[in-house]
């Protein structure tokens, strides 16, 4: 979802300041429960950005999805590996994924958290979609 952390404080955090609302979704993106590739503390309280949740995309954006941690593992052979982030993408945005689309993701230097891991697109592939 595209939200500012404003957004955020007048939805679900009304008595919180821009710290402490910083502070809470930089530690549920070391998790993994969220992510977003801002630098959280870097950004205003206007600046919109691309918010992800573990749970369900909430995004009209296809750019990221998690694997569990529990999970997530690197294959020796692409074949392996492709059908491995097919299986996580489809279930997590509950829609095929482009065998071609599949290369344009970062497999090999996800963000890991410590009960998600997620798996994005590539910076110049953003702007095309899935």
């Amino acid at each position: 979802m595209f939200v500012t952390i404003n957004q955020i404080q007048k939805q679900a955090f009304p008595k919180k300041n821009l710290i402490q609302i910083k502070t809470f979704l930089h530690k549920e993106k070391q998790k993994g429960t969220i992510f977003f590739r801002d630098n959280i503390f870097e950004l205003t309280e206007q600046t919109a950005f691309n918010l992800y949740y573990c749970v369900h995309p909430g995004c009209s954006c296809i750019d990221a999805f998690p694997i569990p941690i529990k999970d997530f593992q690197y294959f020796k052979r692409k074949a392996d590996e492709k059908r491995f982030l097919k299986n996580y993408f489809e279930r997590y945005y509950q829609q095929s994924l482009p065998s071609r689309t599949i290369n344009q993701y970062e497999f090999h230097s996800p963000y890991v958290g410590s009960e998600y891991v997620w798996v994005y697109k590539k910076v110049g592939a953003r702007k095309g979609s899935t």
